[in-house]
């Protein structure tokens, strides 16, 4: 798995777009916090932009908010990061199973990062995916 962190719904188009031409699957990652200050609905529209055309996976990155959480799964966002701990995020966590929804705690250590990198640094990228 080569992740790939998105800051907006361009770079996640180029990205859906590489993997599609590498036929490789694309795992990607909003910035910390992006449900929180980028709003869920602008993360659910990138999220629906990303399962309308592909089987493609949108991590939506929520912060330590259990409130941006909790919108986000009303929202219908169904992959989703959570910087919460113990009590708090088991609840979540809960939450999360009972609709359908994946919460993790954790980001990938690498990825590749939409904001500095071209067209070429991505293909790189995905190739080595599947190496």
């Amino acid at each position: 798995m080569n992740p790939i962190l998105l800051h907006n719904a361009e770079q996640l188009q180029q990205a859906c777009d590489a993997a599609e031409e590498a036929n490789v699957p694309l795992i990607a990652f909003t910035p910390e916090n992006a449900a929180g200050y980028m709003g869920v609905g602008y993360v659910r529209a990138m999220m629906e932009q990303v399962t309308a055309t592909s089987g493609y996976t949108l991590w939506a990155d929520c912060g330590d908010n259990p409130a941006t959480c909790m919108q986000a799964l009303q929202a219908g966002l169904r992959h989703l990061v959570s910087h919460t701990h113990g009590e708090v995020f088991a609840k979540l966590s809960d939450m999360a199973s009972q609709q359908n929804a994946v919460l993790r705690n954790d980001r990938p250590a690498q990825a590749l990062d939409m904001r500095n990198a071209d067209a070429a640094a991505l293909q790189a990228w995905l190739r080595q995916a599947c190496a």
